[in-house]
C-alpha cells in the first residue's frame, strides 16, 4: 500500500510515472506540449563568444565538449578538432590531414581523458592518441564501420554504422591490442534503409560507460566489455514499435508516426534526453534519485527571450551553439549577458552557451 501511494505522488507531481525492477526502469513520458522551466533544472548559463581569426574558422560544429575548463568542438567539414579556452580564446587546433604518422583522412569523432587527446578516422578505420599538446602518441586500427566511440579501461567501445552485413552489431569492443573482444545488440537488416546520424550514442559520468543505439528507447550501461539495459522510455500510444526496424523509416517525414529519443546525458541528478512531439522539441529531465519524470517544452528563463536547444553535454553541462547571425537576427537579448557580444558580426565564429546542471 505505502508503494502504491508513492507511484501515485510521483504521477500526480510529475504528470508521468516509472516503472523498475532489478535490471531495468521503465521512464513513462506523458505526451503533452506543457512548458517546464529551465530554472528547475539549470543552475546558471555562460555565454561564451568564440574567438574569431582567418586561422580559426568554424564551418560547422559537429560535436562540444566542455572539459578541463576548455571548449573542444568537432567540425568535420573543416577536417579539425578545434580548442578553445573556456574564455572563448584560441588554445590550439588538431588539423593534421594525410598519412603519414599522427596524420588522419577523415576525423569523425573525439574522446578527452586525461589530458590525451583521442580521435577516431573514420576513412582509415582507426583511433589516434596524442597528448593534450597534441604530439602524436599511438594508432589503433580496428577494421569496423565504426563513427563514434569512447575510451573505456585498456580499450574501446565503438558505436557501428549501418553495414548491410547479416552479422552486423551496433556496438564493438577492441582492446588496445587492436582485437575485437565483444560485439553487442545485433542491428536488423533493411533492403533500403534510411540513414541518420546527428545523434549521440554514449554519454560518461563518474566513469561509468553509457551507450544507447541512435533513436533506441532503451539506454544501458557498460559492464565488462558488454551492454545492460538500465532505463526503457516509453512514449505511450506513440512509442516506436520494437518488432519493426527505424533503418525502414524516414524520421523526417510528417507521416512518421512515432515518438523516439534523440540526444540523452547522464549527469549528477539526471538522466535527460530530448524528443518531437506535434513537430516540438521536448526534453526529459529524469531525476535519478526520487524518479521524477518532469518533461515537456522549456522555457529558457534562465536566458530571458532566448530558445533552449542544446544538443550536447557532458558532466553536469548542457552545451548549446547558436550562429552569429542568429543572434543579430533574432536573439539580441544575449548581448545582456556577455558585453563582448557588443560588436559581434555575423561572419563571427558560433557563439557557446554553457548550462550548469543542478546536482543536488
Amino acid at each position: 500500500m505505502k508503494r502504491l501511494l508513492f507511484n501515485i505522488l510521483i504521477f500526480a507531481c510529475s504528470c508521468n510515472y516509472y516503472n523498475s525492477n532489478d535490471k531495468i526502469e521503465s521512464i513513462f513520458i506523458n505526451l503533452k506540449n506543457e512548458s517546464i522551466n529551465a530554472s528547475t533544472f539549470i543552475k546558471n548559463a555562460s555565454i561564451i563568444k568564440l574567438e574569431t581569426n582567418d586561422d580559426c574558422l568554424i564551418h560547422r560544429i559537429s560535436k562540444i565538449k566542455y572539459l578541463n575548463q576548455k571548449i573542444y568542438i568537432l567540425d568535420i567539414d573543416n577536417n579539425a578538432l578545434f580548442i578553445f579556452y573556456e574564455d572563448g580564446s584560441l588554445h590550439k587546433i588538431l588539423s593534421k590531414v594525410g598519412g603519414g604518422p599522427g596524420e588522419y583522412i577523415q576525423i569523425m569523432d573525439f574522446f578527452i581523458e586525461d589530458n590525451f587527446v583521442y580521435i577516431l578516422d573514420f576513412s582509415a578505420q582507426s583511433i589516434l592518441k596524442y597528448t593534450d599538446n597534441l604530439e602524436f602518441i599511438a594508432k589503433y586500427k580496428y577494421k569496423l564501420l565504426g563513427s563514434s566511440f569512447v575510451l573505456k579501461d585498456d580499450g574501446f567501445c565503438i558505436y557501428n554504422e549501418y553495414t548491410g552485413q547479416k552479422n552486423d552489431y551496433q556496438f564493438s569492443f577492441i582492446n588496445q591490442n587492436e582485437i575485437v573482444t565483444n560485439r553487442v545488440l545485433p542491428r536488423k537488416f533493411s533492403s533500403n534503409p534510411y540513414n541518420y546520424g546527428g545523434c549521440n550514442s554514449f554519454a560518461i559520468h563518474n566513469n561509468m560507460v553509457y551507450a544507447s543505439p541512435r533513436f533506441s528507447s532503451v539506454i544501458y550501461y557498460e559492464n565488462n566489455n558488454s551492454l545492460l539495459p538500465l532505463y526503457e522510455i516509453k512514449f505511450d500510444k506513440k512509442n516506436f514499435p520494437k518488432k519493426e526496424n527505424i533503418y525502414d523509416y524516414d524520421i523526417s517525414s510528417l507521416d512518421f508516426n512515432y515518438v523516439i529519443k534523440r540526444n540523452f546525458y547522464v549527469s549528477d541528478k539526471y538522466v535527460i534526453f530530448d524528443y518531437f512531439y506535434d513537430q516540438k522539441r521536448h526534453y526529459c529531465f529524469y531525476e535519478k534519485e526520487h524518479k521524477v519524470i518532469y518533461s515537456g517544452i522549456v522555457d529558457n528563463d534562465i536566458l530571458k527571450d532566448f530558445r533552449f536547444f542544446p544538443r550536447w553535454g557532458n558532466g553536469n553541462y548542457l552545451i548549446e551553439e547558436i550562429d552569429s547571425y542568429i543572434v543579430l537576427e533574432h536573439f539580441n537579448s544575449l548581448k545582456d549577458y556577455n558585453e563582448q557580444l557588443s560588436d559581434i558580426k555575423a561572419d563571427d565564429n558560433p557563439v557557446i552557451i554553457l548550462y550548469t546542471l543542478k546536482s543536488e
